[in-house]
């Protein structure tokens, strides 16, 4: 009788503590799931005011823009519109990759400003309001595993705006980054081309990590130049790697990227008599910027190629880096053919292979 008068004694307690917990208590005691959904999707948290408003028509307006560059406009990100009482009446919405929520702190009655004083704790938000009358803050795995949330408020409407309008390019950042984990493990789920990266750094010592399915498809010596290509459905993915020498910092222009592209693109050709590929930067945008990969100085080259005399075309993306072990010029393309196919996902795969470059 004495032993079950104990356990009562413990039961009791227990009892007791989890009558008192809150539901999201609860729900941390059961093992976190693993967030899903595709890379470039988002989900915006927000009351129905302030997606209405100037800060939220802003926001929604930054994250639809055109992803640069593509043959057939496509945005930046995929977007969802939830408010805080709809996230919270299905356990899947709770469960996804990325967040942004938004709240005006001045609305009393406001669900997302009472999500922002919760999640992130009333002091925070006070001393952030109190400092600069805005805040952003970005916190990893709140309902799952391999899960980006981003919180921007503002102590009324214009405060609001105003983070808005300043914090936009590192909330793209950072979401960005957050995506290129899931982009690389599904580009090399395969695992990698060891033999072809080897040979590659014993030809041009460049390192690369290729996945597994891409292939040789040329080798010009006489041009220190690598074609490789993969053949997925409707896609064919192309890298392009060339060595040259390095004279002076005058080869890190527009004009120069433009030329020694042109002059690879001699390699690839189709069956039509003079066809080669070039860049189209007459009719379309080519957007060049100063870049590292792997700290390494680059400058990065976006736009449109396509093939002289012949009908085909696509974006590609370039990085001519500065290999400053011996004073070489590496420059590496990854080029996408995939007529009549969405293009975002798949140049940023692209991408994503040519900044594992290093020497």
């Amino acid at each position: 009788m004495k032993i079950l008068q104990n356990i009562s004694y413990l039961i009791l307690p227990m009892l007791l503590l989890l009558t008192s917990c809150s539901q999201e208590q609860l729900d941390r005691l059961e093992p976190m799931p693993n967030a899903y959904g595709n890379v470039n999707s988002v989900v915006v948290v927000a009351d129905e005011a302030t997606i209405e408003s100037p800060p939220g028509d802003t926001l929604m307006y930054y994250l639809g823009a055109a992803y640069p560059i593509l043959p057939q406009p496509e945005p930046l990100f995929n977007i969802r519109v939830y408010s805080p009482l709809q996230v919270n009446a299905r356990k899947e919405r709770k469960q996804l990759r990325s967040y942004i929520i938004i709240a005006d702190m001045s609305q009393k009655e406001s669900a997302a400003a009472a999500m922002v004083s919760r999640d992130l704790g009333p002091e925070n938000v006070r001393k952030a309001l109190e400092t600069k009358g805005f805040g952003t803050k970005i916190v990893k795995n709140r309902w799952a595993d391999g899960q980006i949330l981003v919180y921007v408020f503002g102590k009324d409407e214009a405060t609001l705006l105003e983070n808005v309008q300043k914090s936009f390019p590192g909330i793209l950042q950072r979401i960005n980054e957050h995506d290129s984990k899931q982009v690389m493990s599904t580009a090399y789920f395969q695992g990698e081309n060891k033999l072809l990266q080897a040979e590659i750094f014993d030809s041009l010592g460049v390192k690369i990590k290729l996945p597994k399915k891409y292939q040789k498809a040329a080798f010009d010596k006489e041009r220190n130049t690598y074609w490789l290509r993969y053949d997925y459905k409707e896609y064919i993915y192309n890298v392009l790697i060339h060595k040259e020498e390095y004279k002076d910092q005058n080869q890190f222009t527009r004009e120069n990227l433009i030329a020694m592209r042109d002059t690879i693109g001699q390699l690839i050709a189709t069956e039509t008599p003079d066809s080669r590929m070039v860049i189209n930067y007459t009719d379309l945008p080519l957007y060049v910027k100063g870049a590292t990969v792997n700290g390494n100085f680059a400058l990065e080259g976006k736009g449109i190629w396509e093939i002289e005399n012949d009908f085909m075309g696509g974006p590609f993306v370039s990085y001519l880096i500065h290999n400053p072990n011996n004073d070489e010029l590496v420059f590496v393309d990854g080029f996408l053919f995939g007529p009549g196919k969405k293009k975002r996902d798949a140049i940023q795969s692209l991408e994503n292979i040519i900044k594992t470059t290093s020497f």
